[in-house]
């Protein structure tokens, strides 16, 4: 694991950072979604930034839940009893799970497109040109090397 993190940052760190700039989307859009949800709705009303963090907040405390059967409509009534609470018509309740799931959809397929079309084809390529060669040796080289000096040496 040693191996490959050290390659992950000495060897490959444009990657690294494309990947970290991509990861960075999905926190980015749920503390936007509500913005957009609300600036485009029926009542052009626009959020402040208490109310983006505040949804933003209950928003990853719920995604904690794990999602089994007893954890479903989780989201959908911890966001209801949110807007609630902040005075926000309830009727945009609905409306915002919806948008919130399928933006999580969307997410959910770019991410996976862009694992699978951008890893494979470039692992392909290394494979194809010799230079990938990192075998389950290299992994677990972290675990047996010796601690002390050199005995070769």
């Amino acid at each position: 694991m040693e191996h490959l993190i050290h390659a992950a940052f000495t060897r490959r760190w444009k990657t690294f950072l494309v990947a970290q700039t991509i990861t960075m989307l999905s926190p980015v859009a749920i503390l936007m979604r509500p913005w957009v949800y609300f600036y485009f709705s029926s009542d052009h009303h626009a959020l402040g930034i208490e109310y983006l963090c505040a949804i933003y907040l209950v928003t990853n405390l719920i995604n904690v839940v794990p999602h089994v059967p007893g954890a479903l409509g989780m989201l959908e009534g911890g966001i209801g009893g949110l807007f609630k609470l902040m005075d926000l018509p309830e009727h945009h309740a609905t409306g915002f799970t919806l948008v919130t799931r399928i933006g999580d959809i969307w997410l959910i397929l770019l991410g996976s497109w862009l694992i699978f079309h951008y890893n494979l084809q470039a692992m392909a390529r290394r494979v194809a040109k010799g230079e990938e060669q990192i075998h389950i040796k290299d992994a677990e080289g972290a675990i047996s090397e010796p601690k002390g000096p050199d005995p070769s040496a």
